[in-house]
């Protein structure tokens, strides 16, 4: 079974006034101590945008033919609508097994089939679709929900997507094999070509290619202003301050005493925004290898992309 390592954690943050004092990038982040002659190396050559934006999180009232489409992927009809109101839409199947929940407010997708799982210690589950498919099935989901497919990005490298296969090692008539019971696809949402976290989105896809679950969040958005973005000189500047908090380390990694380490080498630098419940918020995201002296460390780093003062 594939796994996907992610080196950053993020909490969902409120917005509050007063950003530059309190940015909700720092919320449970782990300061990192200011260190004037820290030596840092920057490794990545990608060039950062030259203007972001702060938006604001407006309703989705997703059309008829998107509800009508997440019926037929659902595998629902008019009978088994429990409630319609100007704020969403909820279906649930007479056996109360499976649900679909809209909310046009939040601009959220939610829907579950259950646990009717076959038995995949004993038996072969079938029709589950290939690794090779799911590109296909995802563009053609996200065209359903009138979705771009340019409008989303995977967690890891450069993917478009991230795969997950559910299932593990199942036993029948003395023979063992491996079962695949599901086919998970994970992405995040990009705005202005920049993910937005910390949340991530997908489906999950079992026998016969039927859909198990859906979890997408896609609210509207406005722009409320503009920032010119950093440099990356300023960046490494604010870095020495000590303006930026870090996220976990892998389990094996050694222990970071951040006073004394040798140097910070940054692998990836993402321009990215964070979402709350009301706006979305343009920070910094460094993915970093930290030689702490006994060894290297992976980490996450978040840190300002504009001049948080003029907030």
């Amino acid at each position: 079974m594939k796994k996907i390592i992610l080196f950053s954690l993020i909490q969902i943050f409120s917005f509050t006034a007063g950003f530059a004092q309190n940015p909700p990038w720092k919320e449970g982040g782990i300061s990192i101590p200011a260190r004037a002659d820290l030596d840092v190396r920057w490794e990545d050559s990608s060039r950062f945008p030259r203007k972001v934006w702060t938006y604001q999180l407006l309703p989705n009232d997703f059309s008829p033919k998107i509800i009508s489409n997440l019926m037929v992927l659902c595998s629902f009809t008019e009978i088994d609508k429990t409630g319609q109101n100007t704020n969403g839409i909820t279906f649930q199947s007479s056996d109360a097994s499976r649900k679909l929940s809209v909310s046009f407010l939040s601009g959220e997708i939610h829907y579950q089939a259950g646990t009717d799982w076959p038995a995949w210690s004993t038996n072969l589950a079938v029709g589950v679709p290939k690794e090779s498919e799911l590109p296909k099935l995802t563009k053609d989901i996200l065209r359903k929900l009138d979705i771009p497919f340019s409008n989303i990005t995977g967690w890891i490298d450069n993917h478009k997507m991230d795969f997950d296969e559910g299932g593990g090692v199942s036993l029948v008539n003395g023979i063992s094999f491996t079962n695949v019971i599901s086919q998970r696809v994970y992405f995040r949402r990009t705005v202005d070509g920049m993910p937005v976290a910390p949340d991530f989105y997908g489906f999950n896809v079992g026998e016969h290619g039927k859909i198990r679950d859906i979890s997408i969040t896609w609210p509207d958005l406005k722009r409320i202003k503009s920032y010119t973005a950093l440099s990356r000189k300023v960046v490494i500047d604010l870095l020495r301050k000590g303006d930026a908090v870090r996220g976990p380390t892998l389990g094996n990694a050694p222990y970071i005493d951040w006073p004394s380490i040798k140097s910070v080498t940054i692998t990836k630098a993402m321009p990215s925004y964070l979402i709350n419940n009301t706006r979305l918020y343009p920070f910094l995201r460094l993915d970093a290898t930290i030689d702490t002296g006994n060894g290297n460390a992976r980490v996450a780093i978040d840190c300002p992309i504009i001049d948080e003062s003029e907030l």
